[in-house]
Formats: structure tokens, C-alpha cells, sequence
């Protein structure tokens, strides 16, 4: 058997050629994933698919680190289950350190940092769905479906904190990016069908509970609070009494009794209160049969209410649509359920024009003033225990992992690809007989590779980053090292897309790690699943 020194040691031939196959299928799998992860960090990802895609990059870098504790353990020999150990250890590590190291970050940013990064959030939110333009960006409806465009959006949010008055400047034009994606939710077609189905289901249910009822037998209240309250009086009146006239030592135990066969009696009922008795009759019968829908003894009918917790009317029984909906309950009721402020009138009969007017128009503002309070809110709202503080804490996490994610997916994939030149290169001087000048050659070889990447990728211009906006608003504001980052993933992701993507789809039969949208899809959100 043929050996190679490696790092620390003599490796088998058959090591060599194990760890030159495991760094190709590890470049295959990152790269791959690096094209998926674009795919969810470019467009809208809920928290939730972030961490589902975070998962699969930390057992990646997991998994690039046992790699290179691999070689190392095999160059002094250890034994198979120190290898395994050790390689599942890094796997370990790796994976609870990034998570750990994330959380520090995200809980190291500022209220600033968090203020702005629910209204940046919102931005790309906006961008990626076509309801917002950047002036002085590129001019093309599509940049942010091709993989240039992603990298970008990704990036946004902890691009754009570097501006002065980050917060302030995004937060101005946070209601109109949330009227357009309240619109674009619930269009005027469907909300115009949703109000119909409301207004007519209303009327359908309580025509249908007085006309069930009335083809039935319902519990008459009247009779048993009649009889009820003559058994209560009867009973007074063997001692003298009347309800008016108990003694006031004796209240509480004639109290007690009547609560004893009545237990719907409220503990402070008034001994001679005869509509408070009512009222318990009527909940004892209630509870009774576990209707929910009777006629009251003044023949209204009793009807809950759906956008009420539970909450029920009387409301006269056989009224005409046109009166039904005339009742103060129902307009309130409806108004609820359909979003609509106050001092809207519910009716039918309305043409396009004014129901856009009456009705639409002030759905959408109420829409927008419901879920607008934390793109407004001031920077104290975001300190630790102000009641945006959550709020603040997971859209700076949306707003720093991506940026996280790609500049560590595209970091190892291109230094593994160095170690790949590295472990050739040294295996061919070997196999040419000048095993002395193995290392060397290799280390020149990974050092080669890793410069050629970087300066391809530092040296070349996108449109992104030629374009007006990012030249001379945003890279200024970037320190030095922050612009070089930043051009390395927004390039870099530019250039290897579809290199990796290819890869993914073809080598890796279409692997989806995690998420099931298709390739170069925006991941829409809703705007309701603002923070509230």
C-alpha cells in the first residue's frame, strides 16, 4: 500500500482518495444548497422557513469542519472510533455554535437596529412582490427573480442599516406598503363576495333559527318562571313574608335556598328582583338544553352573535331582510367580522362606485391602521420589554441570517474548493515522484485557487452593484470591510447560481433542503403576518 503525507502524517492512497472524493461530494451538496438558500433568502421567507433552511446550513459547516478533522486524524493514525467520535463531535459543535452565535448577535443589535429592521423587512417584502420601487436601482420588473437580484434583497436589510436615520425613512412609506399589500390580499372583487356571503349568511341564520324553532317545541320560559316564582313567593308566605318583606337577617339564608334550586341566581340578586329571576330562568334553560337560539317570553327571539365571543341579542322575530339588517346588534356584528370601522352602514343594493366609497376604501383603512402600529412605533416601543420588543427581535433575525448564511455557504464552498486543488495538486506531484515538494505545491495550489475566486469575483461588476443606488447611496455609507463583504456575496451568488443551481437540479435530482417552493420563486408573506 502506497502512502501520502498529509497534514501531521502519512495518509493511505486509499485515505487520499476517500477525502478527495468526500471534499467533491461535500462541493456538489454546498453548492447545491448555496442555490436553495438563495431561492428562500431573495425573496419573502417567513421566520419559520429560515430556520428550517438554517438547519440544513449548520449541519453543512458541520459537516466542511469534520472534513478537515478527518484529514488530520487520519494523517496520525487514529483509530476508527476516535474518528468517529471526533468527526461527529465537530458535526455537534458546529452546528449548536452557529445557532448560539446567531442568537448573540441578533440579541446584540440595538432598539435602532431593531426598529429598522421591521420596516426594511417590509421593504423587501414589497420589493420582491412588485408593490415598491427604488429609484435610482435597475430598471427592470424582473431583477429580483434572477439570482442577482436575490442576493440583493437579501442582503437589504442589514445593507441599508448603514444609512443615517435607517428607521425614519423607511417607516414613512411603511402605509403605503401595507395598503398595497392589504389590496393585493384581499383585492375589491373578493372582499365585495366576502361581504355578500357575510351580509346574506346573517340574515340566512337568523331566519332559519326563528323558523326551526317555531316548527318545534321550544322551552316555554315564561311557564317555568312563573312557576318558579310562585313556589318562591308560596314558600315566603308560610313564614309571613313577602320578597319585599324578608328580614334582613334572613336574606342571605332565603338566598341560599333559592340559589340551591336555581343555581343561575347571581350571589347579589335583590330577594324581590323578578327580571333578575327571569334572567336565571332563562339560563338555567339554556344550559338546560344546550340551545343556543330560543324565543325569549316576550316572543323576541334569543341569537348569538358570531363576531362576538359568544355574545347574543334579542331581536324580533319574521323581520324582512331590509329590517334585520337595520338592527344596531347585526351592523356591529358584521362590521367586525368584515374589518369595517365604525359609522360604516351595512346594506345592499350598493353600485361599484360606492361601495368602493362606503365600503372598501374604509376596509382597507382599518385594515392598515390594525397592522401598521409597529412600522410607526417609536425606538423606546423596541427596547427590551417594550411591546415591540419580539416583534423587533425576529425581524432582525430575518434581516441578519441571510446575509449570515450566504456569506458562509459562498466562504466554504470556495474554500473547499481550494482544499480540492490542494489535495489533487499534492497527489499528482506525488504520483510524479517528488513527494518533498507535495505540500508546497499543494498550499501554492489552495492559495491560487482561493485568490483567482476572490479576485473574479472583486474585480467584476453586476448591475447591481453598478447601478446608482448601491454606488452612491449605499456603499459609501459601508465601511471598508463591509463593501468588500458585500460585493463578494452579491457578486459572488451572482456568478454561481447557475453553476449551482444546475447542480442541484440535475446531480442532486431537484434536492429542495427543506423547502418546497420552486426554483427562482418569490416566497410571498402575508401582510397579516405582520408583528402585532
Amino acid at each position: 500500500m502506497t502512502t501520502t503525507r498529509g497534514l501531521g502524517g502519512a495518509l493511505s492512497s486509499q485515505q487520499y482518495v476517500a477525502l478527495i472524493g468526500l471534499t467533491i461530494v461535500y462541493l456538489i451538496v454546498e453548492l447545491a444548497f448555496n442555490a436553495r438558500l438563495l431561492d428562500v433568502v431573495g425573496g419573502t421567507p417567513s421566520l419559520h422557513e429560515i430556520e428550517r433552511i438554517e438547519v440544513w446550513g449548520r449541519l453543512l459547516s458541520g459537516a466542511a469542519v469534520a472534513l478537515v478533522a478527518l484529514q488530520v486524524l487520519w494523517a496520525r493514525r487514529a483509530s476508527s472510533l476516535t474518528v468517529l467520535l471526533v468527526c461527529a463531535a465537530c458535526v455537534v459543535a458546529v452546528y449548536g455554535g452557529i445557532r448560539v452565535l446567531i442568537d448573540k448577535i441578533v440579541l446584540q443589535q440595538d432598539a435602532r437596529f431593531r426598529s429598522a429592521s421591521v420596516n426594511l423587512v417590509l421593504l423587501k417584502q414589497a420589493l420582491a412582490t412588485g408593490k415598491a420601487e427604488l429609484e435610482g436601482f435597475v430598471d427592470d420588473p424582473a431583477v429580483f427573480s434572477a439570482a442577482d437580484g436575490k442576493a440583493f434583497l437579501a442582503m437589504l436589510p442589514l445593507l441599508a442599516q448603514a444609512m443615517d436615520d435607517v428607521d425614519a425613512r423607511t417607516s414613512r412609506i411603511s402605509t403605503q406598503i401595507l395598503r398595497a399589500m392589504v389590496r393585493r390580499d384581499m383585492p375589491e372583487k373578493r372582499y365585495a363576495e366576502q361581504y355578500n356571503k357575510a351580509v346574506y349568511g346573517a340574515f340566512t341564520a337568523y331566519r332559519d333559527s326563528y323558523l326551526k324553532l317555531s316548527a318545534t317545541k321550544p322551552p316555554d320560559v315564561q311557564a317555568e318562571f312563573d312557576k318558579a316564582w310562585n313556589d318562591y313567593v308560596d314558600r315566603l308566605a308560610v313564614r309571613g313574608w313577602t320578597p319585599s318583606t324578608v328580614p334582613p337577617r334572613a336574606e342571605r339564608s332565603v338566598r341560599d335556598s333559592v340559589r340551591q334550586q336555581i343555581p343561575t341566581i347571581p350571589r347579589g340578586w335583590a330577594l324581590d328582583d323578578q327580571r333578575g329571576f327571569l334572567r336565571a330562568i332563562e339560563r338555567q334553560v339554556e344550559a338546560r338544553t344546550g340551545a343556543s337560539n330560543y324565543f325569549n317570553p316576550d316572543g323576541t327571539l334569543n341569537m348569538p352573535l358570531r363576531a362576538s365571543g359568544g355574545r347574543s341579542i334579542r331581536i324580533a322575530r319574521g323581520l324582512s331582510f331590509e329590517g334585520f339588517l337595520a338592527h344596531s346588534e347585526i351592523q356591529q356584528q358584521l362590521r367586525e367580522e368584515l374589518s369595517l370601522p365604525k359609522g360604516v352602514v351595512i346594506r345592499t343594493g350598493y353600485d361599484a362606485d360606492q361601495f368602493r366609497r362606503a365600503v372598501y376604501e374604509p376596509f382597507l383603512e382599518n385594515r392598515v391602521r390594525e397592522i401598521a402600529a409597529p412600522y410607526a412605533a417609536a425606538r423606546a416601543d423596541y427596547e427590551q420589554g417594550g411591546r415591540f420588543y419580539a416583534c423587533g427581535l425576529d425581524r432582525s433575525r430575518i434581516a441578519l441570517v441571510p446575509s449570515i448564511a450566504l456569506l458562509f455557504s459562498l466562504a466554504g464552498a470556495v474554500l473547499h474548493a481550494g482544499k480540492l486543488a490542494f489535495l489533487l495538486s499534492s497527489g499528482a506531484i506525488r504520483v510524479l515522484g517528488l513527494g518533498r515538494l507535495a505540500v508546497p505545491g499543494g498550499a501554492v495550489a489552495l492559495l491560487a485557487v482561493v485568490a483567482a475566486v476572490l479576485a473574479a469575483i472583486l474585480t467584476t461588476q453586476t448591475r447591481i452593484t453598478e447601478s446608482s443606488l448601491y454606488a452612491q447611496t449605499i456603499a459609501p455609507e459601508l465601511s471598508p470591510v463591509q463593501r468588500a463583504t458585500s460585493h463578494f456575496v452579491l457578486v459572488g451568488q451572482a456568478l454561481g447560481y447557475p453553476l449551482n443551481d444546475a447542480l442541484r437540479q440535475h446531480v442532486l435530482m431537484g434536492a429542495r433542503f427543506g423547502y418546497s417552493g420552486p426554483s427562482g420563486a418569490v416566497v410571498k408573506q402575508s401582510a397579516t403576518d405582520s408583528c402585532r
